[in-house]
């Protein structure tokens, strides 16, 4: 199972700024195992515009 994940430029404290979309764009992830993902996801403030991945 492959989800995607679209990302806002930053994570702003006590906010969760991603959701799941059906469709990508710019700022994405692929993730295969989300538990992997679970630390990046409970920070509270982190820059993600360098975390962008090419969809193929």
């Amino acid at each position: 199972m492959t989800l995607s994940v679209s990302f806002a430029d930053h994570f702003h404290e006590g906010l969760s700024a991603f959701s799941y979309v059906s469709s990508f764009t710019a700022k994405c992830l692929h993730i295969s195992h989300l538990t992997e993902y679970t630390q990046l996801f409970n920070r509270d403030s982190i820059m993600l515009s360098n975390i962008c991945v090419d969809v193929k």
